[in-house]
């Protein structure tokens, strides 16, 4: 294996051995996300075994370190924890763990919604470099790739990765669909809900009357009252959606411009 294209939803491990025990350090990388490796350094054509899991940047993210620019070379997966804010500790022996040597990462990949402090000491001395986590620039929630040449570049002893919490408001982008043909499509505006409520009244009257005219059972008059109660359940529901339906007519010759939509 030269290089590799992982998916979104992807954490992997590779090992030079067929032995798990002994994928670890330099006979190991790890990574996570999305986003691809031209040339994996000094593991080419070393890999015998690689094991895929599932991997959720908003939930449990990681910062994928690499030893060479432009997120290529050898590289190790360090996660953070699910709790905000909660820093996610690794010392050098960590690192070398993981496969990443002291003072030799120059570039790494991180998700958005995470931060990573790099340290020059190991044991989290400072001085101390921090890397937020950009926003996507692509449906395919892409990691970004940061560059450390130049202000960072072989000087991380230690690091500790944390969930910042930094998601922001949902963001859209458009997207141009072009057909030779009639175009149909819906916009909706505002929100669409629908709800429902549930309402339980009781209602209670009495009806009550009384035997008199000498009706007696062993010598004991007899005199009663009684009542009912009813029970009602009523079940509120509704709805709103505000939304247009749009045409666009277009007939078109073969190999002319078709009818576009931006969405």
């Amino acid at each position: 294996m030269t290089s590799w294209w992982c998916g979104k939803s992807v954490a992997y491990e590779f090992c030079n051995d067929d032995d798990y025990s002994t994928c670890y350090g330099d006979k190991s990388m790890s990574g996570a996300g999305s986003g691809r490796n031209p040339d994996v350094g000094d593991n080419n054509d070393k890999v015998s075994m690689i094991m895929l899991n599932p991997y959720d940047p908003v939930r449990l993210g990681g910062v994928t370190l690499f030893h060479n620019d432009e997120c290529s070379g050898k590289h190790g997966l360090f996660y953070a924890t699910e709790r905000l804010l909660e820093k996610k500790s690794y010392p050098l022996s960590a690192m070398k763990g993981r496969g990443i040597h002291n003072d030799a990462v120059t570039s790494l990949m991180i998700p958005y919604g995470l931060s990573v402090d790099l340290y020059t000491g190991d044991g989290f001395a400072s001085p101390v470099y921090t890397v937020v986590g950009p926003i996507y620039s692509d449906p395919t929630m892409r990691h970004a790739c940061v560059s450390l040449a130049g202000s960072f570049n072989d000087k991380t002893s230690s690091l500790e990765v944390y969930k910042t919490g930094q998601l922001g408001n949902a963001k859209g982008y458009w997207r141009s669909y072009t057909q030779t043909e009639s175009l149909n499509f819906t916009v909706h505006y505002g929100i669409d809900v629908s709800t429902s409520a549930s309402t339980s009244m009781d209602y209670s009257e009495s009806l009550s009357y009384e035997m008199h005219a000498g009706i007696e059972f062993m010598g004991e008059s007899i005199s009663e009252s009684y009542s009912y109660e009813i029970s009602e359940d009523i079940e509120k529901t509704y709805s709103y959606d505000i939304s247009v339906d749009y045409s666009i007519p277009c007939t078109v010759k073969e190999g002319e411009a078709g009818v576009g939509l931006y969405q």
